[in-house]
């Protein structure tokens, strides 16, 4: 019995890139960033409710691919979207830790590099370490080189996980120099090597945080958040709340004894 040769041929499609596109932003839409700190904060904060402040210019940062004139700004606390603040010290280092959800499921900790950016331009802060203390081998990216090299769009936008380039491996183009290692590192991670916030001013900030490695997700995680920095009370400051507290004590020990005497006498 003869076999039959049977001819058949196999034509390959590309996906189409809209399609690529919109399950992209299917996967990406139940993917969050949550700040471990949110878990634990309160929940009701009434005094930020239509809560507004002044961001002078004197505390603003003169960052603009504009060049636009700096004034005072009023700020509007937008709590419904924000949710109540983190309450953190001066004095305290900052340095937030992120978490990957799925909906309501936690994936994993961020433990790659990423960006803070205050929303409405205040300053008030710096970064603990210069990029010779991480171990740069050229100079880093950051926000002013960044936004000064941007071609339109807004500010924020000017650093994102389609631009970053690391400073840890010398550049084949030369694109950017290692003319200066002694600025300020800008890159947060959850390494205790890397930089984190000092606070140079207390007040209302508002953050937006960015993850930069590209390869630890093909989404575009960012997250909101507010904080509130409160100055360090002195040595002076806390002398009238002793002296008060003080005073209330001997008063009621002086109150005791006198009726302890009056009832003695009394009884006798």
């Amino acid at each position: 019995e003869e076999g039959i040769n049977v001819l058949f041929g196999v034509e390959a499609f590309s996906e189409d890139h809209s399609c690529a596109t919109l399950k992209a932003v299917s996967i990406c839409a139940s993917v969050a960033l949550v700040l471990s700190e949110q878990l634990h904060k309160p929940t009701r904060c009434g005094s930020f409710k239509n809560f507004s402040y002044v961001v002078s210019s004197g505390q603003q940062r003169k960052i603009s691919h504009e060049n636009d004139e700096v004034s005072d700004k009023t700020v509007v606390y937008d709590l419904l979207k924000l949710g109540c603040p983190l309450s953190v010290q001066s004095s305290e280092p900052f340095k937030p830790i992120i978490d990957v959800y799925d909906g309501e499921t936690f994936v994993k900790e961020v433990d790659v590099n990423y960006v803070l950016w205050e929303q409405h331009g205040r300053a008030g802060y710096k970064y603990s370490k210069t990029m010779k203390e991480v171990g740069c081998m050229r100079e880093a990216q950051s926000w002013e080189k960044m936004i000064n090299s941007m071609k339109g769009g807004s500010i924020e936008s000017a650093w994102s996980r389609e631009n970053y380039q690391t400073c840890f491996q010398e550049s084949a183009d030369g694109s950017i120099s290692a003319d200066n290692l002694y600025e300020r590192y800008e890159i947060l991670n959850s390494s205790g090597a890397a930089s984190h916030i000092v606070w140079t001013d207390v007040g209302t900030f508002v953050f937006l945080l960015k993850v930069l490695d590209p390869e630890f997700s093909f989404c575009n995680l960012t997250v909101e958040f507010g904080v509130q920095v409160h100055g360090v009370r002195s040595a002076m400051q806390e002398i009238p709340t002793f002296v008060v507290l003080g005073s209330a004590c001997l008063t009621i020990m002086a109150l005791m004894l006198s009726a302890f005497h009056t009832t003695a006498l009394c009884s006798e």
